[in-house]
């Protein structure tokens, strides 16, 4: 799967910077249902102290897996930047301190030198509830088929937005040398 790839490259790439405490994911990957439409949900854990600067270089360190054709950058309960490549993964990077970490989700710890996520994963259970069980049923009815419907809005988003990205590749000529050698859907 193309994920394991992208996650080797960005764990490797928020390993060496100085606010990075620890990273992990949750999600269909910390729970360890992945398949090869599960988006990526990485987070990353830094100091309050160190947050604002780090948030700064997010992107950055996100660029380090292909080019992204679309990002958002907003706050729900955390900091979190999604962003998509121009291979259709699409990453949530959420960024959290001790004090914001939800503690009710099972998560795959990937780097943690100062072992901080130990009681958390202690805690963290792959046991569902009744709603859970029950919501699960239905995700495993519908999702196959939205998955194909997704990437059929994709395909339908890129053609849509086909002039545009044509404009911002001969604006950007090294994005489109590398778009020229790998095939691209």
């Amino acid at each position: 799967m193309h994920q394991l790839h992208a996650i080797e490259q960005l764990v490797t790439r928020f390993k060496q910077d100085p606010a990075v405490e620890a990273i992990f994911l949750k999600g269909s990957f910390g729970r360890g249902e992945e398949d090869v439409y599960s988006d990526i949900d990485l987070y990353c854990l830094v100091s309050e102290e160190r947050m604002a600067k780090f948030l700064t270089r997010r992107l950055t360190h996100l660029s380090v897996y292909r080019p992204i054709i679309w990002k958002d950058d907003l706050f729900i309960v955390a900091p979190q930047l999604i962003v998509v490549y121009d291979d259709l993964l699409h990453v949530d990077l959420f960024t959290v301190t001790r004090e914001s970490l939800n503690h009710s989700d099972t998560i795959r710890v990937l780097y943690d030198p100062k072992r901080q996520l130990d009681a958390y994963v202690e805690t963290s259970s792959l046991a569902l509830g009744t709603q859970e069980a029950a919501d699960e049923a239905i995700y495993d009815v519908l999702v196959p088929a939205t998955h194909h419907e997704a990437a059929r809005l994709y395909r339908e988003l890129l053609q849509a937005e086909l002039p545009h990205l044509q404009q911002m590749l001969i604006d950007q000529p090294d994005t489109l040398q590398l778009l020229e050698s790998k095939q691209v859907c």
